[in-house]
Order: C-alpha cells, then structure tokens, then sequence
C-alpha cells in the first residue's frame, strides 16, 4: 500500500512541474517577441561642440532581407540597412533617444562592432567602456576601431560585397588582421585588459574612411547594372592611446614594429631592393618566437627583445638565384630582412616615445619581473623614464623555403 502511495505522489509531482513548467516558460522570458525586436549590428560614437554624445547605430534592412522590398519604385533599389542616429548628455542617453524615432524595440544583443571618432577618442573613451561594462546586452568582444574621418559617410555608405556594411566591417577586422599583422588586435576586451595593466599603454585599430574616387570604384556584382561601388574604407596602422585618451596615430611601418615586440605578428610581408640583380624580392614572415627580458644593473634600467620568424620567398622581379643549395644570396636576403625588421621596431619605438605612450609594455614587464624596481620607480615615473629606455633589439630569420621551386625560373 505504502508503495502504491509513493508512486501516485511521484505521479503527481511530476504532472505538477510539467504544468507549472508549460505555462511559465511560454513566449518570452521578459515578454519582448523576436518580431518586435530590431537588432543593430554596428554603433558608432562621436561628440559634438557642446559635448553632446552622438552614437550612430546601423540596423539591417528586414523588409530587403526577406525580399520583400527588393526593389523600390520607379525601378529605384531598397538599401539592406538604414541608419538612425541619437543624441544624449551621456552614451546611454543617446541610446535611448534612438527609441523615439524606430517603430519596434531595439536590442544590444548583435552588436559586434564598435566605432568611435577621433575626436571622441582624443577626448577619452572611458564613458563608452563604462556603458560597455555595466550593460547586460552588449558585449565586451565587439571589434573595436578608431574612425579617421566622418563616421556617417562611413555608415551611411555601401561596402562592396556584403550585404550590410556592419557585417563588411566585422568581417574586415577579423580577416584583415590575420593577412596583414601591422595592426593591432581588434577586441575591446583585450583592449580594456591592456588599459588595466600597470606600465601598458593600449593600441587600437585604425580606420580611414577614403574619398569617394572615381579610380578607386569597381563593379560590384550585388549592385544593379551601370552603378559602382566604391571601396569607402581602409584598415591601417594604429590609434595610440595613454590611459582612456588617444594621442597619436602609427602608420604601417610603426604599427608593425610594435607588433613584433609584442608578439602578435602571425603574417607580415617586405619586398626587398636587390640592386645589383636589378630585382626586387618579396618576402613573407611568420613569427615563431618572441622573448622580452628586463635588464636590470645598479640604476641602470633596459629591456632585451628577441624577435625569430621564419621567412619564405614569394616572389621575384627578374633573375636571381634564390635556393637552398645558394647560401650566399640567402645569407644577405637574410640579413636584409633583418634589418627591415629592425628598423620597423625602432621606428615604432621612437614614435612612442615621441607620443609618451609605453605601447610594448616594458613597463609592465618590469611591473610583473621586477616588482621592487617598479615600486621604486612608480607608475607616474615611468613614461618619463620609457623616453630614454635602453632597449636591445635581437632578430634571427630563417629561410627555410624558397617556395615551390628548388631554383629561380630561367627561360630557354
């Protein structure tokens, strides 16, 4: 009898969580409908004269991606995205006042890239990282960059061969940077990481936004028949920063320098002048090691870097004899990209030092390796101290493959 009892209380029970469980997880949990929902996927950031917040916030077109609206009237084409644009005392504000102007709910969610101004920038982005930190629907690894040049020209125009510029842009930042490792990394995760560290001042992604050039525009297949699209922006070099406030920019050369103190080169390209060969000689790196030591003696502070990368032959202008059996032309390609390295990071460094900005991050190596020396030294010290860092730079390359071919072409 007991037993019977205890199976008809576990039937029970059961029956009970089903129904309590079927009718409060019905819909959604905060009663906000997917189809009531807009979801941007890019905000933009910028400041006017009176200080006032501006953010730009790109939205996908639902109408167009569902074909709906294909094609406009008269024959005229529906872009895949609109642009809404709110203004606020502060960055949540301004969010909010994008509100007033949409006819459905605005959700953070799909936000993965962040743009912000350079004006903004030069003035300080600690309120962005605030919002960015407290609120629960945007997330912390979004693709950051620094916009040189009109955000709304950006955003306002169509990147070619993507169906929204939000998407083009994600996939720019992603891509881009493992082709070309003169820039930094794009997360704003791991740039706030770098903020936090004692003795690290971050590096940002830098965007241009290009004029609109009549040399610069080629077909795109996704436009109609007789329109152009123009490539509207280039992803290069980096934005600078010293605590929460931007203070210069590094080209290529500089970015990529700094790059390769860090350990963050994983593809870098250089074409190398063979003078007496009439040629040129383009090379591709790959970074396999980096080691950075803090060289402490009596007063005297310096850092030893050590850079190793593996190099291989891409191509060649004219007749050179390129293999593995000649050890000599090897030998001096070798040492010609050594010294491109080289100078990369010794431009990066007094570029740096000319900002007053430690983007390497010896300070913080000597933060971690040599606490006592750091307290000496003192965090308020150090930028003075990083002007006039002994910094020893050691590069070994190795070209291991010349390519697919034991020896260079030679025409009969």
């Amino acid at each position: 009898m007991t037993r019977i009892r205890n199976v008809c209380f576990r039937i029970t029970l059961i029956a009970l969580i089903i129904s309590i469980t079927s009718v409060t997880m019905t819909g959604c949990w905060n009663r906000r409908e997917p189809v009531g929902l807009l979801f941007p996927t890019l905000l933009g950031f910028d400041i006017d004269e009176t200080g006032e917040y501006i953010v730009f916030a790109q939205f996908p077109n639902p109408t167009v991606a569902s074909g709906a609206a294909a094609n406009g009237g008269g024959g005229g084409r529906s872009l895949s995205f609109w642009v809404n644009i709110g203004r606020g005392q502060t960055p949540y504000s301004a969010l909010k006042d994008l509100a007033l102007t949409t006819s459905r709910l605005i959700s953070l969610t799909h936000v993965t890239v962040l743009l912000i101004s350079e004006k903004l920038a030069r003035q300080g982005i600690g309120p962005i990282v605030e919002l960015f930190l407290r609120n629960h629907e945007l997330r912390l690894i979004v693709r950051t960059a620094i916009v040189e040049g009109s955000i709304t020209d950006l955003l306002e125009s169509e990147l070619p061969l993507e169906p929204t510029p939000g998407l083009g842009m994600h996939r720019m930042l992603e891509f881009i940077r493992d082709e070309r490792s003169q820039i930094p990394e794009g997360n704003l995760l791991e740039k706030l990481r770098e903020m936090a560290e004692p003795g690290h001042d971050p590096m940002f992604m830098r965007m241009t936004v290009l004029p609109a050039a009549k040399e610069q525009s080629f077909t795109d297949p996704g436009t109609t028949q007789g329109e152009m699209a123009k490539p509207i922006v280039k992803i290069h070099g980096s934005a600078v920063f010293r605590k929460d406030k931007m203070v210069g920019w590094l080209d290529d050369h500089e970015s990529g320098g700094a790059n390769w103190v860090l350990g963050t080169i994983s593809r870098a390209t250089y074409v190398v002048a063979a003078p007496q060969h009439d040629c040129l000689v383009t090379i591709e790196l790959l970074q396999r090691s980096r080691e950075v030591k803090p060289l402490i003696s009596g007063d005297e502070i310096g850092v030893n870097v050590k850079i190793g990368a593996v190099a291989r032959v891409q191509d060649i202008t004219g007749r050179i004899p390129v293999d593995r059996d000649d050890r000599e032309t090897v030998e001096w390609l070798t040492q010609e990209v050594v010294g491109h390295i080289e100078n990369d990071v010794q431009l990066a460094l007094s570029k740096a030092r000319e900002l007053g900005a430690d983007v390497f991050g010896f300070g913080n190596l000597i933060y971690r390796k040599e606490p006592r020396v750091w307290e000496q030294i003192g965090e308020d010290r150090w930028h003075e101290l990083f002007q006039t860092l002994k910094v020893n730079v050691d590069v070994e390359v190795h070209v291991r493959r010349p390519g697919l071919v034991i020896s260079s072409f030679t025409p009969r």
